[in-house]
């Protein structure tokens, strides 16, 4: 019993210390200040079938090819150009490139997003005798990937932390700090210790967002050892699967039957009890995630939209706090009725955020990215968390609907996504664990 008391203690001491720190980086007050991004530059080559023709094994069919400077980081990079409020700082990327005809078009097109070239490719590193990262996707007449090769090895081999040290002092003075997961673990380690290094300085400490990439590098941050000081994390369900799975330490197939959704939640044709339905049945994955010390667990699911994770601290939601005591009520996701549970009990709160409703759908390829890059651009601008993901979704929302990698244009400004994000209705219920 001592020993659990204890346990106790030091998980609400380290809550605590979260808490104050996600106050303190997501605050309202807070000026507007840099983005860094450390990750992926990358030469997309993408294929599509024509209308009235579709993917054969075997032999080619008519269709588009398009080469398109992407990459998870560089996606979320420009996207922050685009979306950033006049006069915002700009990002600043720590990338990897080839010196072929690759790597020029890269740095070529990301000179060109700004109004100087003065140091903008500063945190890009050109590789002598390297082939620059390129993957090759191929989307069905859905605009969903049917398939796709990704050579992104530079990327892992030369983004190291050398490199990454060389500009700590870009990283420690950045208002947000975005990893992604084409990093190898020891790099992010070192991203993160150099976005933390000015954080005993009487400044505040960069807030550090996860973005997992894919299912088999999600795990990079456990094996990188931040997830403790890891503000945000993005992934979809399949990467929280992976990421808590590899936390816990389990067997590759252990969880499967903790994470069968019910029927209902499958054929109920309203995304809003399917998104919350999908987060209560995934309680203890996202709750291994918060236990191990990430601040937010931004659950994106597409078109369903995404839910906001957090910890319940002292067994109760932050803003619904009340007296000391040995019990708690509050407002259980599964059925709205009024339960009292122990104090003791790990909870956390889950704020449902809509997708916005897409009327052409074009490609789904720059979604993902699309949400981090508003994300980050409103947190950097001072809003909370719940507004900064609404605007996020509002990006995303634009990405489906146009053939480029980052969505750009009048609607994707953040005085038009911010407009648009304040008639979202957020719904927010505690999930128990």
């Amino acid at each position: 019993h001592v020993l659990v008391k204890v346990n106790q203690k030091m998980r609400a001491a380290a809550a605590r210390r979260r808490v104050a720190h996600l106050v303190e980086t997501t605050s309202p007050s807070s000026v507007s200040g840099a983005v860094v991004v450390v990750g992926g530059m990358v030469m997309d080559v993408r294929a599509s079938p024509f209308p009235g023709h579709s993917l054969t094994r075997g032999t080619t069919c008519p269709g588009r090819v398009r080469q398109t400077p992407g990459g998870v980081g560089r996606n979320i990079a420009e996207g922050v150009v685009h979306i950033a409020p006049p006069g915002a700082p700009h990002p600043f990327l720590i990338s990897a490139v080839g010196d072929d005809l690759a790597g020029g078009a890269l740095l070529q097109a990301w000179r060109g997003l700004f109004d100087t070239t003065s140091g903008v490719c500063a945190g890009v590193r050109v590789c002598a005798g390297e082939a620059t990262p390129t993957v090759a996707v191929v989307l069905d007449t859905s605009g969903e990937v049917s398939c796709a090769v990704a050579d992104c090895e530079l990327v892992e081999r030369m983004v190291d932390e050398a490199w990454i040290d060389s500009h700590q002092n870009r990283l420690e003075k950045a208002a947000v700090v975005v990893l992604d997961g084409n990093l190898r673990p020891s790099a992010l380690r070192a991203a993160a210790a150099a976005a933390r290094n000015g954080s005993g300085k009487k400044k505040k400490t960069p807030l550090l967002w996860f973005e997992p990439v894919s299912v088999a590098k999600s795990t990079r941050a456990m094996q990188g050892g931040i997830l403790g000081v890891t503000d945000v994390v993005s992934p979809n369900l399949q990467e929280l699967i992976a990421m808590a799975s590899a936390a816990r330490g389990d067997d590759e197939h252990e969880h499967e039957n903790e994470t069968d959704l019910p029927a209902s939640s499958k054929e109920t044709p309203s995304p809003n009890v399917a998104a919350v339905e999908i987060a209560r049945c995934h309680r203890k994955d996202i709750d291994t995630l918060l236990t191990a010390g990430v601040g937010n667990v931004v659950l994106t699911l597409g078109a369903r939209g995404a839910v906001l994770c957090r910890r319940v601290i002292g067994g109760f939601p932050t803003q619904m706090r009340d007296a000391i005591g040995g019990q708690r009520q509050t407002r259980d996701a599964t059925g709205g009725q009024t339960l009292t549970r122990p104090q003791t009990q790990n909870a956390f709160s889950c704020t449902y955020v809509p997708a916005f409703p897409a009327t052409h759908v074009r490609s789904l390829v720059g979604a993902g990215d699309a949400l981090v890059a508003g994300c980050v651009v409103a947190l950097a601008s001072g809003c909370g968390m719940e507004l900064a993901l609404a605007i996020g979704t509002g990006a995303a929302h634009a990405a489906v609907e146009t053939n480029n990698n980052v969505p750009h244009g009048p609607g994707v400004s953040f005085a038009a996504l911010k407009r648009d994000a304040r008639g979202v209705a957020f719904e927010t219920s505690t999930v128990w664990v």
